[in-house]
């Protein structure tokens, strides 16, 4: 992987002047990709051209790598300064990950700039930006949410497919009459024999006995009292 910097130079009268004031908000861009992908190169273009303080570019065949240039970029930033990127899978491709980094972006008080998204173009205010990077934050974990939610449904579904037609028989059990572990079908045993003594053994006392934690006593304990 390959990566460099820039600070973006201004000619102001034939002289150039370096923008990247630390003392003040700046307009930070970020972009990855190949160098040989031509719309890499357009993409420096496009940052170059909104003009930006800093441009940090991360030169990778990888696509949503975290890299040096990524984490300097992040490292840098201080309050009110303005992430601008082209899209937002220019940070990364990965919604776990690209989450992960705007929350690091949204939590220095730092905003985003997304130039591929229409609303952020018709919003320069800081103020503004603040609130739609904080809507974009929010609808990717939704977005997360509800992905997560359709794979439980799909799995429950394949599941109740798989019972009807007598395949699926759920999770082995680690301590049972079946254990395919002879020695946990041993404490198994020994565990209901004493949970069935009379007088009554005491679950601390059995975990003592037994070896086992306390919640694997208590689950054996409940599957006898289903029965």
């Amino acid at each position: 992987m390959f990566a460099f910097f820039y600070k973006i130079m201004y000619n102001n009268g034939g002289h150039l002047i370096d923008t990247g004031n630390e003392d003040f908000c700046m307009r930070i861009g970020f972009t990855q990709g190949d160098p040989a992908d031509c719309d890499f190169r357009q993409q420096i273009v496009t940052l170059t051209a909104t003009g930006v303080d800093r441009l940090f570019l991360e030169e990778t065949a990888v696509p949503g790598t975290i890299g040096n240039q990524l984490h300097e970029m992040l490292d840098s930033l201080q309050a009110d300064d303005v992430v601008v990127i082209p899209s937002l899978a220019a940070l990364s491709a990965s919604n776990t990950q690209l989450i992960e980094l705007i929350d690091q972006i949204y939590q220095k008080n730092a905003v985003l700039d997304v130039l591929d998204l229409r609303t952020f173009q018709q919003n320069t205010t800081l103020k503004m930006q603040r609130i739609l990077t904080a809507t974009v934050l929010e609808s990717l974990r939704y977005a997360q949410k509800m992905e997560r939610k359709r794979r439980r449904e799909q799995q429950r579904k394949v599941i109740i497919s798989a019972q009807a037609a007598g395949r699926y028989r759920g999770k082995q059990l680690e301590y049972s009459d079946t254990a395919p572990d002879p020695k946990k079908r041993e404490i198994y045993h020994q565990i209901v024999s004493l949970l069935q003594a009379t007088p009554r053994v005491g679950v601390s006392e059995i975990m003592h006995r037994t070896g086992v934690a306390r919640q694997t006593v208590y689950n054996i304990k409940h599957r006898l009292e289903k029965k």
